[in-house]
């Protein structure tokens, strides 16, 4: 037996595809799904950033600290609360005098700076304790970002 041959009408064809309003749907639902993946990752790029000029600034801080206590590995250097290097613009140091139990004496005060640390006048006593605090700034081109260490040096 044999089949029939199916003859459709023109009528009853439907065209295969999307339309213009689907595609269009499709790609804003993709734009919107690219936006809220994206957005989060621009924003993590700013805080590497700010984290990365933050590093940076400990560094530095580190740096002189470390700088102001191997100088001061000198008794005299040390009574006369002087470094021989000036630190950059960016860097402040500030002294604080402490007793021997800890508590602060006195208010506090900036290192002297001098080449010839030997030519300082001497404290006549000087503290057994300081307190040494470094704070260094550091730029990323749109924002300033400081970091402050402090540490006790003990003569």
């Amino acid at each position: 037996m044999r089949r029939p041959i199916n003859f459709k009408r023109p009528s009853d064809y439907r065209q295969q595809g999307f339309t213009i309003i689907e595609v269009l749907v499709a790609v804003a639902l993709f734009a919107i799904v690219v936006l809220v993946v994206l957005v989060p990752i621009t924003g993590l790029f700013g805080l590497t950033k700010r984290s990365t000029t933050q590093v940076g600034a400990t560094n530095l801080a580190q740096q002189w600290l470390e700088q102001v206590k191997g100088q001061w590995l000198s008794q005299p250097i040390y009574n006369r609360a002087c470094i021989s290097t000036a630190p950059p613009a960016s860097v402040t140091i500030s002294l604080q005098d402490k007793n021997t139990l800890g508590v602060n004496v006195g208010t506090p005060y900036t290192v002297v700076v001098n080449p010839n640390c030997a030519s300082v006048a001497a404290q006549t006593n000087p503290a057994p304790l300081r307190l040494v605090t470094v704070t260094a700034t550091a730029t990323n081109g749109t924002s300033s970002v400081p970091s402050t260490l402090s540490v006790e040096v003990a003569r």
